[in-house]
């Protein structure tokens, strides 16, 4: 059996969405990138710019987190790690230098939906007139994970509600594929362009390979590359009918890219 050596990077979540960390690395030209993305929250980004963290003494854990933001000690504070001062106008997220986390719309969105959840079965175990925690809602968990995995949240404005999780609690955002591609001004930095999408909520895997560039200088194998991805070749039916979800490439290229690319995605979804 011949194998072929492919140099071609794929990317997880880990990587996720980052185009200003690999702006500058053209040796990941090529590379293909499943990301999980949510909206960002421009509510929670104006929330922490207007947020007086020295007045606001609700929560103490934003003092340590703008001195380690800014390596900064707070006057009024007894820890002074950092030998300068943070100064008196602190801001949590400044115009200038704030970039919301790409997992910060997640933790946001999970938090909405566990607090909606548990309030409404809240509501149905143990009445509005309640004022603590009845006996009802602590001896049926079950109906509490219902309620909070079965919530529906608009997470992008638009007014369409979106099911966050599966029957198994799992999430059900679904990714976004990406090729990293140089930029078409100056070769020497990389930008992320989208290709395709692997939905989780049932609907179509799709994928169009006629957008994807290969790694500079490679030219992607239409054989097995190794044992192992031949026998998932094998055993996925890649080689013979291709599944309703694998049927609708936007390519009119060989069968043999196709697989290849079938392939690249099949490591990165194992």
């Amino acid at each position: 059996m011949r194998h072929e050596c492919n140099k071609n990077k794929e990317g997880s979540e880990a990587w996720g969405f980052r185009p200003n960390e690999f702006s500058n690395k053209p040796k990941l030209v090529g590379s293909i990138i499943l990301a999980l993305q949510l909206p960002t929250n421009n509510n929670f980004t104006n929330y922490l710019r207007n947020k007086d963290v020295l007045t606001d003494k609700s929560n103490p854990w934003l003092l340590e987190y703008i001195a380690a933001k800014y390596n900064c000690h707070v006057d009024t504070s007894f820890d002074k790690t950092f030998t300068s001062s943070c100064g008196s106008n602190l801001k949590l997220a400044s115009s200038s230098t704030y970039e919301q986390e790409i997992w910060t719309p997640f933790v946001q969105s999970a938090m909405l939906a566990l607090l909606s959840g548990t309030s409404e079965a809240f509501q149905e175990l143990c009445g509005s007139a309640s004022a603590t925690l009845c006996d009802q809602y602590l001896l049926n968990p079950n109906t509490v994970r219902n309620k909070v995995i079965k919530q529906k949240l608009d997470v992008d404005g638009s007014g369409n509600l979106v099911s966050l999780f599966d029957e198994n609690g799992d999430g059900n955002v679904g990714y976004t594929i990406y090729n990293l591609q140089r930029n078409k001004n100056d070769a020497n930095k990389i930008e992320y362009q989208k290709v395709g999408t692997y939905p989780l909520d049932g609907s179509t895997f799709h994928l169009d390979v006629n957008r994807i560039v290969e790694p500079d200088g490679i030219n992607l194998p239409s054989v097995c590359p190794n044992d192992k991805a031949c026998i998932m070749c094998k055993t996925t039916g890649i080689d013979s009918t291709p599944s309703p979800a694998l049927s609708t490439f936007d390519s009119d290229e060989d069968g043999g890219t196709v697989k290849a690319y079938l392939i690249i995605l099949l490591h990165v979804l194992q």
